[in-house]
């Protein structure tokens, strides 16, 4: 899950840079390419999410976390 979350990454990158460099070099733009963004970010974050919760990595919320008993 992370290998493919990193590679989807990469693939957003390029997605996101050529839709700029069309948008500020050519004065063009495409709603496809706009929408590929959105649909790629949203798989991103869930499949980065999910990976995170998998290793235990979340950022926990020290206020509640130090105040709750350990699970048994």
């Amino acid at each position: 899950m992370g290998r493919a979350t990193s590679w989807l990454t990469a693939v957003m990158v390029v997605v996101t840079t050529s839709d700029v460099l069309l948008r500020y070099a050519f004065n063009t733009s495409f709603v496809f390419v706009q929408e590929l963004e959105w649909h790629f970010f949203a798989v991103l974050f869930l499949m980065a999410a999910g990976y995170t919760h998998l290793k235990g990595n979340h950022v926990r919320v020290d206020i509640l976390y130090t105040r709750l008993s350990p699970r048994r």
